[in-house]
């Protein structure tokens, strides 16, 4: 009986360790070390085959095309106009109620309006202008 030089286990027929999966040490490496001939074991356990790993390429070349249209489309709209509130370019495309476009750069959308902390909502004022605010500044507006 032969016995895993890694753990120590009793070994099977098998080309590797039941208990840790270690491959046996008294076969020859090329047999106990081979990747091209047999599945691939996934960490989930479940065996690949390589023509299974082949038909994955095209699904996840497919998947990356959408997330990047996706971002494409409903991401931040940068343009080169001056900022409503500091002057300063390049900015984010907001729209209003009224229909116009707003400017607003990534420095001001990130500052409260009001008392200068981290802003982390934003709403049309009465002016028609978009504001950024904290939160506190926001439950305060809400009231």
């Amino acid at each position: 009986m032969a016995f895993c030089g890694k753990c120590g286990a009793p070994l099977d027929d098998g080309k590797f360790c039941p208990q840790c999966g270690a491959p046996r040490e008294d076969l020859p490496a090329a047999a106990a070390g081979s990747r091209a001939s047999g599945p691939v074991f996934t960490p989930s356990g479940a065996a690949a085959s390589a023509a299974s790993r082949k038909k994955l390429i095209p699904l996840i070349g497919v998947a990356l095309v959408v997330v990047i249209a996706v971002f494409l489309i409903f991401g931040n709209k940068t343009v080169n106009e001056p900022c409503d509130w500091c002057g300063n370019s390049p900015s984010v495309v907001y729209q209003t109620s009224s229909g116009r476009e707003a400017y607003i750069c990534k420095d001001c959308s990130k500052t409260c309006m009001l008392c200068g902390k981290k802003a982390s909502h934003h709403y049309e004022n009465l002016l028609g202008t978009i504001t950024f605010v904290c939160d506190n500044c926001y439950k305060q507006l809400k009231q």
